[in-house]
């Protein structure tokens, strides 16, 4: 009995230690078979950038895609200097040259530098998150027919060339690529520049004129600090050229056509600021053909502006808005057209000549005029001026002088209340446009002489309808007033007249 007690430990001290060293090899064997599977999962997954190169090496870079693409020339701007020697003066070098790219059919003055560098960096930077691998079918992932196409030409001659396919669910930019001539499929993530032409690198700011003052402020230039001296207005939208001048020192700006008129200021600044600064929504040709200008509306344009601000000649031609409310837009010495939204250029693509000039009628400073003669109904009355020097007043720059006026008798009026009919009779606004003198002679006449000038000014009210006259100065028609406000100031030329105290009607 105690002998077969002895067998059996014996035989369950031996299974347990066949128990154990299988526990052992079995674990043993799991670790190894999973660090083995660990390291083969990393190898297979694991991506290294397609392209590594730096971009000193790069000679040109040719993106072709369904926009057309664009090629991107590539040249050291200038090298460092340093006294490194070997390797670590190569690499300094290569990390300090300024590289300087520029786009073909595109010119320096207008192509948007900052934008072509951050291209040749999203396109090169080719780092993909993915390899599926040799894939025997390429269209499953739209290489086939790839929607773009990368060639980089390094200057040892060398050229890396990749596709552009199908989009990559999960990320977005995510795409399939291959180099070119291999069938190995990967998954990287990419911009947007890819799939443009060169277009994309225009720069969108078409006008940006400063005050040449040095002492002006930004603020001054945005509140029309601009000097104009001439901005002339034509195209298909325009019945009649419209152009305006400024005086000599370029203080005051007047139409001289389709007639000599004042303008109208806030008018006038609207169409300034519209002059001085204009950004576009976005380019859509350079260098354009005439098959262009006419897709664009600009063969035939619908409007063109000359003008001159700070001494600098600028022209630009605008088509018509599209059913969006964007027009297209050329400016002079510049082969692009410009995306704008019609608002923008608005005060000069439909300006209106009667909007743009002054609505008063005319008005002569009361302190030039030697006489003047009103003639109502063939009514004449003329008042004469004199003046003398006040020698108190006046001093070695400027003549100051003392002013009386004389009624038609030759007596003297009182100079006051000759202001206030003066001021009733010049403060007349013109209220619609009109082109056409009515026939018959006109109702009221004014006839205008001074000191200093040989000029003689005529205004002529002509009635037009019941409650309306028709403004022509000097034979051209200013457009329509109404009666109401000259039959207030022939009122007060009554009172003044008989000596009668004349109110001050205008203030």
């Amino acid at each position: 009995m105690k002998k077969n007690v002895r067998y059996l430990v014996v035989v369950l001290v031996c299974i347990a230690v066949l128990v154990g060293a299988v526990l052992v090899l079995a674990l043993t064997g799991g670790e190894e078979e999973a660090a083995s599977s660990s390291a083969g999962s990393t190898s297979s997954t694991a991506v290294e950038a397609l392209i590594d190169r730096p971009d000193t090496e790069l000679k040109t870079m040719e993106v072709t895609n369904e926009e057309g693409g664009y090629i991107i020339h590539a040249e050291p701007e200038a090298a460092s200097s340093g006294a490194e020697s070997g390797a670590e003066s190569s690499a300094s070098s290569s990390s300090t040259v300024k590289m300087l790219y520029t786009v073909d059919g595109l010119k320096d003055d207008y192509a948007n530098r900052s934008l072509v560098t951050a291209a040749v960096n999203d396109v090169l930077t080719l780092a993909p998150s993915r390899d599926l691998g040799e894939i025997g079918d390429l269209s499953e992932y739209g290489l086939d027919k790839p929607v773009a196409k990368v060639k980089a030409t390094y200057t040892d001659g060398s050229t890396f060339s990749y596709w552009v396919g199908g989009e990559s669910a999960g990320t977005d930019g995510a795409r399939y690529i291959c180099e070119e001539g291999s069938s190995t499929v990967y998954v990287a993530t990419l911009g947007d520049f890819l799939y443009g032409s060169n277009i994309q690198f225009i720069r969108n700011d078409v006008l940006n004129v400063t005050s040449k003052d040095e002492t002006a402020s930004s603020e001054e230039n945005l509140e029309s600090g601009i000097r104009f001296t001439r901005i002339a207005l034509s195209g298909s939208n325009y019945d009649e050229p419209i152009e305006l001048v400024s005086d000599d020192d370029g203080s005051t700006i007047k139409m001289v056509k389709p007639r000599t008129a004042g303008t109208n200021e806030t008018e006038m600044d609207t169409l300034k600021e519209a002059l001085t600064t204009l950004t576009a929504y976005g380019a859509v040709a350079a260098e354009p053909t005439q098959e262009d200008l006419e897709k664009y509306g600009l063969a035939d344009p619908a409007a063109r502006v000359e003008f001159t601000a700070e001494g600098d000649d600028y022209a630009m031609i605008a088509s018509n808005a599209d059913s969006e409310g964007y027009c297209y837009l050329m400016l002079e010495g510049r082969d692009v057209v410009y995306k704008v939204l019609e608002s923008r250029i608005s005060a000069w693509l439909n300006a209106d000549a009667f909007k743009l000039q002054s609505r008063l009628t005319f008005q002569p400073m009361l302190t030039e005029l030697k006489s003047m003669e009103v003639s109502v109904n063939g009514k004449e009355t003329a008042f004469t001026f004199t003046r003398t020097k006040n020698e108190d007043k006046s001093t070695e720059d400027e003549t100051a002088y003392d002013y009386t006026v004389a009624g038609p008798d030759g007596k003297e009026l009182n100079y006051e209340y000759f202001r206030n009919f003066y001021k009733s009779f010049i403060v007349l606004s013109l209220i619609e446009n009109t082109a056409d003198i009515p026939d018959g002679d006109p109702e009221i006449t004014a006839t205008y002489r001074y000191f200093d000038k040989s000029d003689v000014d005529v205004v002529e009210f002509y009635r037009a309808s019941g409650r309306r006259y028709t403004v022509v100065v000097n034979g051209q028609v200013l457009g329509n007033t109404v009666t109401s406000g000259m039959e207030t100031a022939l009122e007060s030329m009554e009172l003044l007249i008989q000596g009668e105290e004349v109110p001050d009607t205008v203030g």
